[in-house]
């Protein structure tokens, strides 16, 4: 009996000392899907999760400043790729997690369903990420570009830090229109009216991971990011409205 009482408390005393805390730093965008993928790794796991949310160029210049995020997911491949060069995120461990997609969210004229007329007789303002900060924000202006409206509407652009800030602009009314992440569109339970803006009129936003040096020998981490490429984790992904990169 003592000695199953002893094996008991050494299983517990183990668990207790391999679960540890990792801080998970977050593209606005992936925030509510990553609220849900970590709910279901924390069911599954002794870990805990704490989860930091912005704009991605806000995360990296936090992350080069002295921020001790464990892992970034970022909405663009850049910021993690200059983490791996800097040395500051773990060299290899950089890999894409999902693909975002853009549409044109606000108050539609019933019937119409062309983009481009949507945006040339718009009467305000039109909301979208701060291209500086966020990668929909890039995307977004590339879409103006690409129709050649950009210069054009300049003057009508409304810029959210984020790429939520961006869609709570239309959500509220403040914009009767937006650039924005489809995710957020399609997460909303009062959900506008949305078209998907096509792939080709933009670059493609690819949403890269990042271990960071910190989170090195934090088991909650590598966890984490081994999860975050498993097929339940992508499912959830998929259902909130991203493509999936191809599995490796």
């Amino acid at each position: 009996m003592l000695k199953a009482v002893a094996a008991l408390c050494l299983v517990y005393f183990t668990h207790a000392v391999v679960a540890e805390t990792a801080t998970i730093a977050v593209a606005s965008s992936f925030k509510s899907t990553l609220e849900q993928i970590a709910k279901d790794f924390q069911h599954d796991h002794q870990h805990s999760l704490t989860i930091v949310s912005a704009a991605s160029g806000v995360l990296y210049n936090q992350s080069l400043h002295g921020a001790r995020y464990d892992v970034l997911l970022s909405a663009d491949r850049e910021r993690p790729l200059l983490l791996e060069q800097s040395g500051r995120g773990i060299k290899g461990s950089r890999f894409t997690y999902a693909e975002g997609q853009l549409a044109l969210t606000g108050q539609f004229e019933k019937g119409d369903t062309d983009i481009e007329s949507h945006l040339k007789t718009l009467h305000g303002k039109l909301a979208i990420a701060n291209p500086e900060l966020a990668p929909y924000g890039v995307a977004a202006r590339q879409v103006l570009q690409h129709l050649g409206l950009w210069r054009a509407m300049e003057g009508q652009l409304v810029m959210g830090a984020n790429i939520g800030q961006a869609y709570q602009f239309v959500a509220t009314g403040n914009a009767p229109l937006g650039l924005v992440a489809l995710p957020l569109v399609l997460q909303d339970v009062n959900k506008p009216d949305f078209l998907p803006v096509p792939p080709s009129w933009h670059q493609p936003i690819l949403q890269q991971a990042i271990l960071m040096e910190s989170g090195r020998h934090n088991t909650a981490a590598t966890a984490f990011l081994t999860y975050l490429r498993s097929d339940a984790a992508r499912t959830l992904i998929a259902e909130s409205g991203f493509l999936l990169p191809e599995a490796h």
